[in-house]
């Protein structure tokens, strides 16, 4: 098993699991650094960066922060692309949905209600899945069928302002 492979395993596990291989890799961590620090030859040199108080800042205290601090800031960067690319999607969903509410080739396809089943498939569906790592099929289907029936009316608006829309959403 790579490492990647066991990142994505971590990622799709249970919160228990996630918290836990977290807080063992943060006590593990503590334990390296107050061993390094604590070591006989290196003492010395550790010592050298005592704070105003050494017993209220030694050290090993400061080597514990950094730690932590690249530790929580490497988590909330991983939350943040989340919730970065959920934010992109919603976004593509609602322009596509205004489009076609101003696009009378397609305002009349129920295409709307087929995008609000596609979400509503996809939080029903597809999110519990992902854990799994494994995909909804019902939640393709909507899709494609929704992909299927744009695309078919793509060639009736080339050269209009909504074809030019039309190939920014898609291209989003």
């Amino acid at each position: 098993m790579n490492f990647k492979t066991a990142l994505d395993t971590l990622f799709y596990s249970s919160d228990s699991t996630i918290f836990l291989s977290v807080l063992v890799t943060y006590v593990a961590f503590a334990i390296f650094i107050v061993w390094i620090v604590y070591t006989p030859r290196l003492r010395d040199f550790f010592y050298s960066f005592r704070g105003i108080h050494g017993t209220f800042y030694s050290p090993a205290a400061t080597m514990f922060a950094l730690a932590a601090a690249f530790m929580g800031s490497t988590l909330v960067g991983s939350f943040n692309a989340h919730t970065d690319a959920i934010r992109a999607e919603r976004t593509a969903l609602l322009q596509y949905v205004d489009f076609v509410n101003n696009t009378p080739l397609l305002a009349n396809k129920n295409l709307q209600y087929q995008v609000k089943d596609y979400l509503q498939s996809a939080m029903e569906e597809e999110w519990p899945l992902l854990g799994k790592e494994t995909l909804s099929v019902h939640t393709g289907e909507i899709f494609q069928s929704i992909f299927k029936q744009t695309v078919a009316v793509a060639p009736l608006l080339e050269g209009t302002q909504a074809g030019r829309e039309l190939a920014t959403i898609l291209d989003s």
